[in-house]
């Protein structure tokens, strides 16, 4: 068993995580702390292997590659339906925008109508 001292600021943020009801011993708190630990070493040690592909192996892939992204282009099908409401919104926009050009609405006339929107009129 490995006996731990930890300064006012290790134990101020033992003490924080304690009180958020997570969890219920600082036992837990060191142990949750620990297993993220080892997940952050097990992400570093992953990232680090890289494999270089070259000759033959590596024009094999990159085919590989340029055939599925033209099977997705070829596959590829606009959603028209979305398409339809997002120019329908820019139309709105822009017709919002143009209602008071030359008669700019005042924060009181702006508030005004977001009140009456709550309200139902």
């Amino acid at each position: 068993m490995i006996q731990i001292i930890l300064d006012s600021e290790q134990e101020k943020l033992l003490q924080e995580q304690l009180k958020t009801g997570k969890y219920r011993t600082p036992n837990e708190v060191i142990t949750d702390a620990l297993k993220i630990l080892a997940q952050r070493q097990n992400l570093n040690q992953e990232s680090q292997r890289i494999t270089i592909l070259s000759g033959e192996p590596a024009q094999k892939l990159l085919e590989e590659k340029i055939q599925m992204m033209q099977e997705m282009k070829e596959n590829y099908q606009p959603d028209t339906h979305r398409h339809k409401l997002a120019e329908e919104f820019s139309q709105l926009c822009q017709e919002t925008q143009e209602l008071h050009v030359d008669n700019p609405l005042t924060d009181e006339e702006i508030d005004e109508e977001i009140a009456a929107y709550r309200r139902g009129e």
